[in-house]
């Protein structure tokens, strides 16, 4: 479709855009050899590497011009599609607006994980209007979990009829939709900027140990249940089956679980996906 190529070619020039500002250093051996284990370099190599090393004001530099080079290209990218594609102006309503905007009550609350990560997790209320009312919840607590890469919002971002977030509500659930770190609710830590490359030192590991556990020990203290349902799609169904191990394992909270799109391994993933990761692992290491 002519629409959807548009929409990725400025996707791809958007990241380009970003990995120029981030200044990548001339010196690709440094970016090459600097990850390589410690143990197989010499005392003498392992000085060179870090004499190459960036400073912090380098660094510093070059996060703000990231910054201001993504929020210019994001507003204009932003207009752009608006403009293009006439879309509407609920698309850039968070969770919280969209759901009112649908006729129906929704809270804000905020948990920190034990490494520090501030995560909006947001309930979902039947309409004001309801004859059940907001008291009247018996079909049990749901916590739903999108994409990494997606937000609290993909549950209900389509009409009331096609989502599943409000379906639920309607059904008599308390319905809660859950963030993980690194989205657009999960920003914020309790030392770290989000512009600090040490917050985005993450995978899959910490969500799984952190993130989930988290937002589960809260929904059901908040909730009054002692088990829950859990929805999960995409990405997110492998940090709940990462989550089943038995260090940090919460299945026992668990009454049932339902994955949409599951994902077990990565090593099939499509070559677009592949390249737009090396893309961004090269501006991670830029910065």
């Amino acid at each position: 479709m002519p629409g959807q190529k548009i929409f990725y070619a400025l996707i791809i020039f958007v990241a380009f855009c970003l990995f120029l500002a981030n200044g990548f250093s001339p010196d690709v051996s440094y970016k090459e050899t600097s990850y390589h284990p410690q143990h197989i370099l010499s005392r003498g190599q392992r000085s060179v590497l870090k004499s190459q090393r960036p400073t912090q004001a380098q660094r510093g530099r070059r996060r703000n011009v990231s910054r201001k080079l993504s929020d210019g290209a994001s507003q204009k990218l932003t207009s752009v599609l608006k403009s293009t594609f006439s879309i509407p102006n609920e698309l850039y309503f968070d969770t919280a607006q969209l759901a009112r905007s649908r006729g129906y009550g929704a809270s804000t609350h905020h948990v920190t994980t034990k490494d520090g990560y501030i995560i909006a997790l947001h309930r979902l209320l039947p309409p004001p209007n309801s004859s059940r009312g907001p008291p009247a919840r018996t079909a049990g607590a749901v916590l739903m979990m999108s994409s990494t890469a997606g937000s609290s919002s993909d549950f209900i971002i389509n009409e009331p009829h096609e989502s599943l977030g409000y379906l639920l509500v309607d059904a008599g659930y308390d319905v809660w939709l859950g963030n993980f770190r690194g989205s657009r609710y999960g920003l914020n830590h309790t030392r770290l900027d989000d512009d600090d490359p040490r917050f985005w030192r993450y995978s899959f590991d910490e969500m799984s140990l952190f993130d989930l556990p988290a937002q589960v020990n809260f929904v059901l203290e908040h909730s009054g249940e002692r088990k829950l349902f859990f929805f999960c799609f995409s990405a997110s169904t492998v940090t709940f089956f990462m989550s089943g191990a038995p260090k940090y394992s919460f299945m026992d909270k668990i009454r049932l679980a339902v994955a949409f799109a599951p994902v077990g391994y990565l090593q099939h993933s499509s070559k677009y996906v592949k390249a737009v990761a090396r893309l961004m692992l090269a501006i991670q290491l830029s910065i």
